[in-house]
């Protein structure tokens, strides 16, 4: 390690603007922001996370986001302890400027997605180890992503997540009463196990949230739209007894990219369910199941078709320590506890390393 990384303790970070829609998708990176901020004050510069399809948009993008004298303040940031968030959904101009930042940094990534682990193409693979590589350390989702990350060739040291914070003003007052009502909340466009015919023999009303209902042209009986919130809504609005995560074309297991990544992501419903105070049901072979397990708030499945049974077998004492153990946790979530931890995590390395 090179000791002129050290020499000035302070931690520094880059700053996002997220695009302001009705969903969660950029809710992670703002609340890591949120944090940062509280911790370390005002960012080096400020980026728009953001990826735009088009070379119009893209144009008017790097002209009216990133002058060219932010692009070149961002390259000259040198010998400082720097937090990214990763991946960069950015220009290519600005994807340049952030990597220039891991090369002559010592650098702390927060690890949102690992495309490599998504789809296993060498070629993604490759970039992935060029820029996790470079970095310092590490902050991943869970343990079992940071044992697959190191098998396909990252050395970089890693400190484990646990859980995505859901940093929230007002915590909601969990009222909910064990049944078979439960939410789904998220991007509807790509949840198309919610349109497999199976799904309306499932002895259970599904309630959904998010964008993009009428894309997904779901027509079952036992699927109920409630409409679209914005981030810092949704735990607030969602009704029910059990929040869903899946993912993938089946009701049988979870398949394809999205569905085959949940064996080593941590997915953010996770934690919008435990801040709306929700019980959460899982595929038994994702990462979270061993979270789910380990602090008793809910339960997992092999098939959508497991559920009906497992509830009429559940006992309202099984129910409630489920609510008194997602409440512990919805207090930590809600104040960025997570997000804080880790952070205390790498400063204790750098304090030992000096």
């Amino acid at each position: 390690m090179n000791n002129k990384f050290l020499l000035d303790k302070k931690i520094t970070f880059v700053g996002e603007t997220p695009l302001d829609v009705n969903h969660a998708g950029n809710k992670a990176r703002t609340d890591i922001d949120i944090v940062l901020n509280n911790r370390y004050g005002k960012c080096i510069e400020n980026v728009v996370s953001l990826e735009l399809k088009g070379w119009i948009n893209k144009l008017g993008y790097i002209c009216c986001k990133h002058t060219f004298k932010q692009l070149l303040n961002l390259c000259r940031i040198k010998d400082r302890i720097v937090v990214l968030q990763y991946p960069f959904y950015h220009n290519f101009l600005l994807k340049h400027a952030l990597r220039s930042i891991i090369s002559h940094n010592y650098t702390v990534l927060f690890i949102h997605d690992v495309d490599a682990l998504r789809s296993f193409d060498n070629a993604t693979v490759q970039d992935t180890l060029k820029d996790l590589n470079k970095a310092q350390i590490l902050i991943v989702h869970n343990t079992i992503m940071a044992e697959a990350l190191k098998n396909i060739g990252i050395k970089t040291q890693m400190v484990v997540l646990e859980v995505f914070d859901y940093i929230l003003e007002s915590v909601p007052i969990i009222k909910r009463k064990l049944g078979k009502e439960i939410a789904f909340a998220g991007n509807l466009a790509k949840s198309n196990f919610l349109k497999n015919d199976k799904i309306s023999s499932l002895d259970s009303i599904i309630y959904l949230y998010g964008p993009n209902y009428k894309c997904n042209k779901i027509r079952e009986n036992n699927i109920i739209y409630k409409g679209s919130f914005s981030p810092n809504e949704v735990p607030h609005n969602l009704d029910g007894s059990f929040g869903l995560i899946w993912d993938g074309n089946s009701i049988d297991t979870c398949d394809g990219p999205f569905g085959k990544y949940m064996r080593y992501n941590n997915p953010h419903k996770l934690s919008l369910y435990i801040a709306a105070g929700l019980p959460v049901i899982v595929w038994q072979e994702a990462a979270i199941a061993k979270f789910v397990e380990k602090y008793g708030i809910g339960f997992s499945v092999s098939s959508l078709e497991d559920i009906s049974a497992i509830i009429d077998c559940m006992s309202d004492n099984t129910y409630s320590s489920y609510i008194d153990n997602i409440k512990l946790l919805q207090n930590k979530i809600c104040m960025g506890f997570f997000t804080n931890r880790a952070l205390d995590e790498i400063e204790s390395f750098l304090d030992n390393e000096k």
